[in-house]
């Protein structure tokens, strides 16, 4: 996913440049949790990909994430 430059700056559009530093400060937040997220998705992927019984796993995983 690219990134953009905003076609507007905070003089220009207050509240379009107020929404964009909200969307930021809530993506540096859950940054970290969205990765976490990602990993265990592609590993049961993997796994069912190549055959592997994820099943017994994925109420382990979901009980680990609370």
């Amino acid at each position: 996913m690219g990134t953009y430059k905003n076609s507007y700056t905070k003089n220009t559009d207050y509240a379009l440049w107020e929404l964009h530093e909200i969307r930021h400060r809530i993506h540096q937040t859950f940054k970290n949790d969205y990765l976490k997220i990602n990993e265990v998705g592609n590993k049961v992927y993997r796994d069912i990909i190549n055959g592997k019984n994820t099943a017994s796993r994925s109420k382990t995983l979901r009980s680990s994430s609370t």
